[in-house]
């Protein structure tokens, strides 16, 4: 596996801080990081969980490197309950259309589901 900080013709240059130099090369991998609204017609959400993929925005850890020990992560907007019930059939969080509709812990409306933050 090459280093990401190493030029590769098909993927471009990275600069000082990881980021791709090329704009659509950042914009895209922005779609899968949060960095980047997707097009208002493209769910990606749905593409990803239905790729057997979960969104970052579902994780509850995260590593700093590969096979490397896991670390809580707290998404800024959490999808774990939308994540949970497009994944699984099914979610035990209460279903919500804004954040009023949310109480207990879970007080903000995110994905249709009430999340903790």
């Amino acid at each position: 596996m090459q280093p990401v900080d190493q030029r590769d013709s098909e993927c471009g240059e990275v600069d000082a801080t990881k980021k791709p130099t090329n704009a659509d090369a950042a914009k895209f991998i922005g779609y899968f990081t949060g960095d980047v609204k997707p097009p208002a017609n493209v769910n990606l959400m749905d593409l990803e969980i239905t790729s057997h993929t979960v969104p970052a925005c579902a994780m509850k850890v995260q590593r700093t490197t590969e096979l490397g020990d896991t670390t809580p992560y707290t998404p800024k907007e959490p999808c774990g309950c939308y994540f949970e019930r497009k994944a699984n059939g099914s979610t035990k969080c209460d279903a919500c259309a804004m954040d009023t509709d949310c109480t207990g812990s879970a007080k903000h409306c995110r994905f249709g589901y009430c999340e903790a933050n």
